[in-house]
C-alpha cells in the first residue's frame, strides 16, 4: 500500500511538472500592466487622506470644544489618524503606523483633551490593536455626543460598528441588535448626507461598505441592504449598484449553500442563478458609470467563476480590474480563488500568476508578493503539504526572485526588510538549501525573525537552528551525528549532538535544535531496548507538530486542545515506526453545556 500510494503521488507531481513548464514557456509572462503610468494605492492613499482629513480635520475645527492647552496637540493627533485610517496595500501608502496615531492621541487625551472626534479615534484605534478594554469607554463616551451632535454622520457609523464588533458585546443579541440597527440608519444617512461628493463614492464604499458593513453577519447585512434599497433615489448611483450588487453576489451563494454540486437542489440552484444575473447586471452597470475605479469588475471575477458571465471569464474582469488599479488586492485574491482546480483551473495556471505578477518587477507595491499567497493556495490545495509543493519546478527561483526583489526596494522599513530576509531564509530552509539559508540567518543577527518560518510550515524553535546545523562549520559534524541516529545507532547519536551543542551553547537556535536531536535520539534508544518514553509535550510543543485546533498546558502541565470547527489535531514528529504500544488518559469536555460535562477515558492502542 505504501509503495503504491509513492507511485501516484510521483506521478501526479510529473504531470504537474510538466505542466508548469510549458506554460512558463508559454509567453503568458508580462500581460499585467505595470508601468510607471499606472494607478496604485498611493494614489488612493492621498485620496483617502484628503477625505479623513474632512471627516476629522475640518469636523474637530467646526464642532466640539477647544483649548488653547491641547488644541496643537489634538490637530496633530487628526493629522495622524488622517494618514493611517485607510484601507492601502502597502508603505509607501501608509506613512504613519496604527501605533503612532495612536500615542500622538493619547498625548492630547493625557493633556486634557475631551473633544468627541480625538476620543472617538482613540478608541477605533485601540480596537484595531485589540485593546478591546481600553476601547469601549472612548468609543461609548464619543457615540454620546455623535447621536446628539451635528457631526458627520459617519463618525457615528464607525463608533457605533466598532462598538458592536467588541468581544463582550458581539454575542449579546439584544444588544447587538440595537447597535446594528443603530448603525443601519447611521450608515444610510452618511450615504445620502450632502457631506461627500461624487468624487467620494468609491472611498466611502471602502470606509463604510468594507470597514463596516463587511464585519456584520449574513442577517444583519441583509436588513442593510432592504434599508439602502429603500433609499436607492437618494444614493449615488455608482455607489448603488456597486453596494447592492456586491450583497447579490453573498445572497446568491447563501441560496446555493456550501453543499457539494450534487446535493444542491434544483430550487436552490435556480434561485442561485436567477440572483447572480441580477448581480451580474448590477455590477456591471456600476462598472460601466466609473470603469476607472477596480472595485466592481473585481466583484465580477467570482461572478464569472460561477459562470454567470459567460461571454467573460475571471481574467476578463480581473484585467479590467488592475487596468483600474494595479495593486487591487480583491481582484488578485478573487482570481487566485477562480484558478484551482476546483473551478476549473490548476496548480500549474496558480504558478503561472505568480510568476506574472512577479515579473512586472513593481516592488513598490506587493503584487509580486501574490506570488508567496499563490504558495499558500498551493500548500492548501496539496492537502496542506509544503513537502509536496516544494516538487514543483520553477516555484523556488520564482519566490526567491520575489524575496530578492523585495530586498533592494526603497519603500520597505528596516523592520520589514528583516522580517522579508527572514521568510527568504525560511524559503531556502524548506527547499533544503541550508546554506543559503544559515548564511542569511548569520548576517541578519538579532534582527532575525524566526516566526516567519511558520510562512513555509517551519517550527520557529527549530527550524532557525537546523539551517546553522547543515551549514557553515558545524554542517559535517551535524551530519555524521545524522548518519549515527540513521543506523539506529541512538545512543552515539545523543552524545554526538549533545557535544556539538556544548560546542555552540553561545549561539542559542543552534544549541536548541541540537539539544532537541539529542533528545529525540535519547528517546528512540528508550525505546527500541523495551523501555516506556514519556512523549507528553511540553510548553513549547517540542517533538509536537499542531495541526488543527488550539492547544495548551493547564496548570498541571497537562495538554488541552480545543476544537477549531469541530477539528483537533496534533502529532509527534518522531518516527517509532508501525509498531507500538500508546497508553495516556484523555478528559472529554463540552465547555458549551450547562454545567460542562466531562468524560475521563483511559486509551491505550497498539
Amino acid at each position: 500500500m505504501g509503495v503504491a500510494q509513492g507511485r501516484v503521488r510521483t506521478g501526479r507531481l510529473a504531470w504537474l511538472t510538466l505542466a508548469v513548464v510549458v506554460l512558463a514557456c508559454s509567453g503568458v509572462s508580462g500581460a499585467i500592466p505595470a508601468g510607471p503610468e499606472v494607478v496604485t494605492s498611493w494614489q488612493r492613499a492621498l485620496r483617502y487622506e484628503a477625505q479623513n482629513r474632512r471627516i476629522f480635520i475640518d469636523s474637530y475645527h467646526a464642532h466640539g470644544p477647544h483649548d488653547a492647552a491641547w488644541n496643537a496637540a489634538a490637530e496633530h493627533a487628526l493629522d495622524q489618524m488622517s494618514q493611517t485610517w485607510m484601507y492601502v496595500a502597502m508603505p509607501p501608502a501608509i506613512k504613519v503606523s496604527r501605533e503612532d496615531a495612536a500615542a500622538a492621541l493619547r498625548q492630547a487625551i493625557d493633556a486634557g483633551c475631551d473633544d468627541p472626534i480625538v476620543l472617538g479615534a482613540m478608541g477605533l484605534l485601540q480596537y484595531d490593536l485589540q485593546d478591546y478594554k481600553a476601547a469601549e469607554p472612548l468609543l461609548r463616551k464619543s457615540l454620546d455626543v455623535f447621536r446628539k451632535g451635528d457631526y458627520p454622520a459617519i463618525l457615528h457609523l464607525w463608533t457605533v460598528s466598532y462598538l458592536a464588533q467588541l468581544p463582550d458585546l458581539k454575542w449579546r443579541k439584544d444588544v447587538r441588535k440595537r447597535l446594528i440597527d443603530e448603525a443601519i440608519a447611521a450608515s444610510i444617512k452618511a450615504f445620502t448626507s450632502d457631506f461627500f461628493n461624487a468624487d467620494d463614492q468609491q472611498l466611502i464604499a471602502h470606509n463604510i461598505g468594507l470597514r463596516c458593513i463587511e464585519a456584520w453577519s449574513f442577517d444583519e447585512r441583509k436588513r442593510f441592504d432592504e434599508a439602502f434599497t429603500a433609499a436607492e433615489a437618494d444614493v449615488d448611483p455608482w455607489l448603488y449598484h456597486y453596494l447592492h450588487g456586491h450583497f447579490l453576489v453573498d445572497q446568491a451563494w447563501k441560496y446555493r449553500t456550501s453543499a457539494w454540486a450534487h446535493k444542491v437542489t434544483p430550487e436552490q440552484w435556480k434561485k442561485f442563478g436567477e440572483t447572480l444575473e441580477v448581480a451580474r447586471q448590477h455590477l456591471v452597470a456600476a462598472h460601466r458609470l466609473h470603469p476607472e475605479w477596480p472595485e466592481a469588475a473585481a466583484r465580477l471575477i467570482p461572478v464569472a467563476m460561477a459562470g454567470a458571465t459567460p461571454n467573460q471569464s475571471p481574467r476578463y474582469w480581473f484585467d479590467a480590474a488592475v487596468k483600474a488599479q494595479f495593486d487591487y488586492r480583491p481582484a488578485y485574491k478573487s482570481l487566485r480563488w477562480a484558478l484551482r482546480p476546483r473551478w476549473g483551473g490548476s496548480y500549474a495556471q496558480m504558478v503561472a500568476l505568480g510568476q506574472e505578477c512577479v515579473g512586472t518587477g513593481r516592488f513598490d507595491t506587493d503584487v509580486p508578493g501574490t506570488m508567496l499567497a499563490v504558495y499558500r493556495d498551493l500548500v492548501s490545495e496539496l492537502g496542506d503539504s509544503h513537502e509536496r509543493v516544494t516538487k514543483i519546478p520553477t516555484l523556488f527561483g520564482a519566490l526567491d526572485h520575489m524575496f530578492e526583489g523585495y530586498a533592494k526596494s526603497e519603500v520597505l522599513s528596516q523592520r520589514a526588510r528583516d522580517m522579508n530576509q527572514s521568510r527568504r531564509a525560511a524559503l531556502s530552509w524548506r527547499f533544503g538549501r541550508y546554506n543559503a539559508a544559515g548564511k542569511m540567518l548569520r548576517q541578519l543577527g538579532d534582527r532575525a525573525q524566526f516566526v516567519e518560518f511558520k510562512a513555509f510550515g517551519g517550527d520557529p524553535a527549530e527550524a532557525p537552528g537546523e539551517c546553522f546545523a547543515r551549514s557553515g562549520d558545524v554542517a559535517e559534524a551535524t551530519m555524521q551525528a545524522d548518519d549515527l541516529l540513521d543506523d539506529g545507532e541512538y545512543d552515539r547519536a545523543s552524545e554526538a549532538y549533545q557535544k556539538l551543542a556544548r560546542e555552540h551553547a553561545d549561539v542559542e537556535p543552534l544549541a536548541r535544535y541540537l539539544t532537541l536531536r539529542a533528545d529525540e535520539a535519547a528517546k528512540l534508544s528508550d525505546f527500541h531496548v523495551g523501555r516506556r518514553v514519556a512523549i507528553q509535550p511540553d510548553a513549547d510543543y517540542h517533538h509536537w507538530r499542531i495541526i488543527d485546533g488550539r492547544w495548551d498546558h493547564d496548570s498541571l502541565g497537562d495538554t488541552i486542545g480545543a476544537g477549531v470547527n469541530t477539528k483537533m489535531h496534533t502529532a509527534c514528529n518522531i518516527d517509532f515506526g508501525w509498531r507500538f504500544e500508546l497508553t495516556g488518559e484523555m478528559d472529554f469536555s463540552n465547555a458549551n453545556s450547562s454545567p460542562a460535562v466531562s468524560t475521563r477515558s483511559d486509551c491505550r492502542c497498539i
